[in-house]
């Protein structure tokens, strides 16, 4: 396993990477827009080519030799003067305010404010459509266009997208907009093409086109923490979900098949070292699972070994498995944007 840190100066609440792009959403209301293909080409000419693959995410599964690395360095650093001479333009968010989440499907990006869910496409970023007046708590892309929404005490959500790119004139967008359930919800998921909802009250998995038949509830998902009055910290990686059992304990839950199409499920608990304090969030990674505890982020790797990247995080993203740069991992201090790519 070999990781490289790209460390950008600057003051950042968000960022995608897409289409050779790099967005970054800043606290002026305003989304900048970089050229991130000539970015890694000129890295790559000074520090050595196999920088280039790696963060485009086509060197996945190869080892990076020595040989390969020209100079010696830990990280490598790009100021805020260094990358102002790849910005492309900037644009105003929906609002002109700080944005709360964003997420994309294709072309599509979609961006929660306190002002409602707009919609836009990233080679137009200054040309917004609103679907709804409601914010979200967060949005979750699944697989063919499909968008999972969390919206605390009005339920769970769905927006479906185009799987082409056809429609760019943002006709026919808030039809595919509906209630699922009015189950309260803080997070959504996609686990299995089901949808697994969190909250403080409650969580649950449902099917969305089958929601009056099957619903799986704390009870039937969970062995040891349904019963647990604390936060409820949890989140999904692939077929598995993870929840806070206690401080430095996590339940693990693996979803398994049946022939009748129901959903069956084996629990087991993790154990954290005391020093890294409190588990405050998690997220699944192509390359395994991320955990934020209090002094540390950890990245529990496929293989069972783990990173521990200390300090404390603003926030944090990576991308989902079956995306061109699953292998980034995207951590915002106070004062930088650092993006580590992995060889996993």
């Amino acid at each position: 396993m070999t990781a490289m840190s790209l460390r950008i100066e600057g003051e950042y609440w968000d960022f995608l990477i897409k289409y050779n792009k790099l967005f970054l959403w800043n606290f002026e209301g305003e989304i900048e827009i970089y050229n991130w293909e000539e970015i890694l080409r000129e890295i790559s000419h000074k520090y050595g080519d196999f920088i280039y693959s790696l963060y485009n995410g086509s060197m996945i599964n190869q080892i990076i030799k020595e040989k390969d690395i020209t100079g010696h360095y830990n990280d490598i650093y790009l100021s805020r003067f260094d990358l102002d001479r790849y910005l492309d333009k900037k644009e105003l968010t929906p609002t002109g305010d700080v944005i709360t989440s964003i997420n994309s499907y294709n072309e599509n990006i979609l961006i929660n404010t306190d002002d409602g869910l707009f919609i836009s496409f990233l080679n137009d970023m200054g040309k917004f459509e609103k679907i709804t007046d409601m914010p979200f708590y967060n949005i979750s892309v699944g697989t063919y266009g499909k968008v999972a929404l969390a919206g605390g005490e009005e339920g769970v959500f769905e927006l479906l997208l185009p799987i082409n790119n056809l429609n760019k004139n943002y006709k026919g967008y808030k039809e595919g907009f509906r209630n699922i359930i009015k189950k309260h919800s803080n997070r959504t998921s996609w686990v299995k093409n089901n949808i697994y909802s969190s909250s403080y009250i409650e969580e649950f998995i449902l099917n969305p086109m089958n929601t009056n038949e099957i619903i799986y509830g704390e009870d039937q998902i969970y062995k040891y923490s349904a019963k647990e009055e604390i936060t409820k910290v949890t989140w999904v990686n692939n077929n598995k979900i993870y929840r806070k059992l206690n401080s430095s304990t996590l339940e693990e839950v693996t979803i398994l098949d049946s022939e009748n199409e129901e959903l069956n499920f084996k629990s087991r608990t993790l154990n954290f070292q005391g020093w890294k304090g409190e588990i405050i969030a998690g997220a699944g990674a192509a390359y395994g699972t991320i955990v934020e505890c209090e002094n540390a982020l950890v990245v529990i790797f496929k293989d069972k070994s783990v990173m521990n990247i200390p300090g404390e995080v603003v926030r944090w993203k990576s991308y989902k498995s079956k995306e061109r740069y699953s292998n980034i991992l995207g951590i915002i201090y106070d004062e930088e944007l650092v993006l580590t790519a992995f060889n996993y």
